[in-house]
């Protein structure tokens, strides 16, 4: 005969008492035992080490108390995950490091956190030895380093390492992240100048290179938790290195750290190429040094680089017509690089201050055809034909016609781009447009009025405005 005690046995198995991690445990039990047999079938890449049943348990128990977010009933299970199966899910990792940020914010007591910080590092270390990945995750670690930990010359290091492992990928967030500890160790006086002036070199041609090589649809990233890859983060890395480069960089402790290694290895070209990088980055035009290393490298390697600083110079001494004629060679020798777009912008203003006016409207439409949201290149579009006004005088509308029609392309660069230069000078030339537009009855005397219809003599549409 059945034991009549044996239902109430079973339905007092779990005590009104018990914690939620046992409930947790046994609603998940039924689920448990089907991931082991399904995973163990169908992902055989993971490796749920000698106590397979326990560390199933645990990655369940684990992810549970994630998705609740309730970190610290997490922290159990994941101390096991590590210990007995570290290689069961990359998830872990991810997870894991949610769970210590979380952790270490709601920590009051500073020794345990430390113990916490010194974990969630070695978190990064084994996520590397299990599933690899070193110059990637290097790159977390060193971020979480720097935000939480006060030796920033030690993170300093780990970034340092994650970009020499990824090499051209290295990710934008970790570059920028990188030359920010770097400028905190030279300001503690733990980096020299010189270190300073090549890292910015080594990582502005990374972040070049990247520019380069995405385009504006490459948006997938290459990982569950990735921060970087689009082109325009790699842009915002390259703004974000100059303004720290402009910040510790000056003239004077440019030329003398590269005067002095110049004179000690004269026929050193490649070192002649650095300092011209960093002097031309810096507009230090005004050194004696300056011409003849821009002249001995593009003598020697004719460059983008090299033309361009001629072309500074020549700007300097107001010998606009050469210094037009080498922004234009630094644009044709540096094919699609980043700063293309800086030496159109050149190659258009100097071809204007010699009156070559066809030349700025032509550079202007290779400048917004590469960047259709380009301000500067709509103000370089309608200086152009603000200048080339006169050529339209007709003694009727012919030349206030170009009037109106730089108006609208000043108008146009306001609209596109939101930058305060841009704003600011659109706002000027806008004025100076306005100052030369007809009066009501000079539009009158014409059979014209505001807002009536208007081609230029260059064929170009465009309405009639009034002062």
């Amino acid at each position: 005969m059945p034991d009549s005690t044996n239902g109430s046995n079973e339905g007092n198995m779990i005590d009104k008492k018990q914690n939620d991690t046992m409930k947790t445990f046994k609603t998940l039990a039924f689920a448990i035992v089907l991931l082991m047999g399904v995973t163990a079938q169908a992902q055989p890449k993971y490796d749920y080490g000698k106590d397979s049943v326990s560390c199933v348990q645990n990655l369940s128990l684990f992810n549970e108390f994630v998705k609740q977010k309730a970190y610290k009933d997490a922290y159990q299970p994941y101390q096991t995950l590590v210990n007995i199966c570290p290689a069961s899910r990359k998830g872990v990792y991810l997870n894991g490091i949610k769970m210590f940020r979380s952790l270490v914010k709601e920590e009051t007591d500073e020794a345990r956190k430390a113990v916490l910080l010194d974990s969630l590092m070695i978190l990064f270390d084994l996520r590397i030895a299990n599933f690899g990945q070193e110059g990637y995750v290097l790159g977390r670690k060193g971020v979480e380093m720097f935000k939480y930990m006060d030796n920033v010359c030690a993170a300093k290091d780990v970034l340092k390492r994650s970009i020499e492992v990824s090499g051209d990928k290295a990710e934008a967030a970790i570059i920028s992240t990188y030359y920010q500890t770097l400028y905190k160790c030279y300001r503690e006086g733990n980096v020299d100048l010189e270190t300073m002036f090549t890292e910015y070199l080594s990582l502005s041609d990374i972040i070049n290179v990247n520019i380069e090589r995405f385009d504006e649809s490459a948006d997938e990233d290459d990982d569950e938790d990735a921060t970087g890859g689009h082109k325009e983060k790699y842009v915002k890395a390259k703004n974000n290195l100059d303004e720290f480069f402009i910040q510790f960089a000056d003239c004077k402790d440019i030329v003398e750290v590269f005067s002095a290694r110049i004179k000690a290895a004269p026929d050193d070209i490649e070192l002649k190429k650095k300092a011209l990088r960093i002097m031309n980055r810096k507009d230090c035009t005004e050194s004696e040094m300056f011409l003849p290393i821009a002249k001995a490298v593009h003598a020697s390697d004719p460059s983008a680089e090299s033309a361009y600083a001629i072309g500074q110079k020549e700007a300097r001494n107001k010998n606009y017509s050469q210094a037009a004629k080498y922004y234009d060679e630094a644009s044709d020798l540096c094919g699609e690089c980043a700063e293309k777009v800086n030496y159109l912008i050149k190659t258009g203003y100097f071809s204007l201050a010699t009156g070559n006016v066809g030349k700025a409207r032509s550079v202007s439409n290779e400048i917004l055809q590469r960047e259709p949201s380009n301000g500067n290149g709509y103000i370089l579009r309608a200086d152009a034909i603000f200048q080339g006004a006169a050529g339209c005088d007709d003694g009727k509308l012919g030349k206030a016609g170009m009037y109106f029609l730089a108006y609208d392309v000043f108008a146009r660069a306001k609209n596109v781009d939101d930058s305060r230069k841009v704003q600011e000078i659109a706002d000027k030339k806008l004025a100076a447009c306005r100052a030369q537009f007809p009066t009501k009855e000079d539009a009158f005397f014409h059979g014209l009025k505001e807002g009536s219809p208007f081609t230029t003599c260059t064929g170009e549409a465009t309405t009639v405005k009034i002062r």
